[in-house]
């Protein structure tokens, strides 16, 4: 009888695992912030440092910065250099429950922000949207950036004469990023990125090694 209803209902359209919402965003309209901790020699002297990711929704553009700490200065001026980095401001950014941001957590989505920066959004014309508490799922994209930029722009850990050095080769970084990844292909389902000779395959979650299609047979696309 399970079986029966289970196959009644994908002849009639029910989904069997709840409800989704289509999750396609719109060019250059949301972008997701998060803060990172990574380990770098500054003048010798080995440190610990926060950075600043912006990640584009659509695009998947991103944007790193290296600061000393995590206080609403270099909060805001993470978001500055992201603004210029990415030639202007986005319509809706995505953050979770962060103190330089929200004083208090209220009821539903509601939140109280802390003054300064809603001063700061307003200036720049942008709306703040902030996710569920303990729910990092809700802004995937830049959670994965924040693992990403670890991985491959401070590891090994990085040798610098300063901060603005640092920040330097990360730029650089973020910049040639951008002018290997490939665009989405058009799907109904899946869609896969190429970045050098690898794969990341959103089908099957893992690093594909062929430069054209997964290990699950999907293909990948390898347009410049």
């Amino acid at each position: 009888m399970r079986r029966y209803v289970r196959q009644a209902k994908m002849r009639l359209g029910f989904c069997l695992h709840g409800t989704f919402i289509p999750g396609d965003p719109e060019a250059g309209y949301e972008a997701e912030v998060d803060w990172g901790t990574a380990t770098a020699i500054i003048a010798g002297e080995r440190l610990q440092v926060k950075y600043f990711c912006m990640r584009s929704k659509y695009s998947g553009k991103h944007f790193v910065r290296a600061y000393p700490c995590e206080r609403q200065q270099a909060f805001f001026d993470g978001h500055l250099h992201a603004f210029q980095f990415f030639g202007g401001v986005f319509a809706v950014v995505i953050y979770d429950n962060l103190t330089t941001a929200v004083r208090k957590v209220l009821q539903g989505r509601k939140r109280l922000e802390q003054e300064s920066f809603r001063t700061f959004r307003a200036y720049h014309s942008f709306t703040a949207r902030f996710t569920s508490p303990n729910a990092g799922n809700e802004k995937g994209g830049v959670e994965g950036l924040v693992g990403y930029a670890r991985r491959n722009y401070l590891v090994p850990v990085p040798e610098a004469a300063s901060i603005e050095e640092l920040n330097a080769r990360l730029l650089a970084q973020c910049q040639a990023y951008g002018s290997r990844q490939s665009w989405p292909v058009a799907s109904s389902r899946w869609r896969h990125y190429t970045r050098r000779n690898e794969s990341t395959c959103w089908h099957c979650r893992r690093r594909c090694l062929a430069t054209n299609r997964c290990r699950w047979g999907k293909w990948i696309n390898t347009a410049p």
